[in-house]
C-alpha cells in the first residue's frame, strides 16, 4: 500500500483538489454575492497580472 502524504494537520491529503468552498465563518461574515464578487475581482487581477507578465496565451 502506498504511503499517504500527510498535510500540516496530519490528515491524509486527498488525491484530487476539492472545489473551492467557503468556510462557515466566511459565509457568516459576508453574503454569497459579496464573496462571488470578490472571487471575480481576484481572477480578474490574476488575469491582468498574467497578461502583463506574458504568462498567458489565451483568456480563461
Amino acid at each position: 500500500m502506498k504511503r499517504q502524504e500527510k498535510n500540516l494537520f496530519g490528515h491524509a491529503k486527498s488525491e484530487h483538489s476539492k472545489p473551492k468552498t467557503m468556510h462557515s465563518a466566511t459565509q457568516n461574515a459576508m453574503s454569497r454575492e459579496e464573496w462571488l464578487r470578490q472571487e471575480r475581482e481576484r481572477s480578474k487581477r490574476t488575469y491582468e497580472w498574467a497578461l502583463k507578465n506574458g504568462r498567458l496565451t489565451e483568456r480563461p
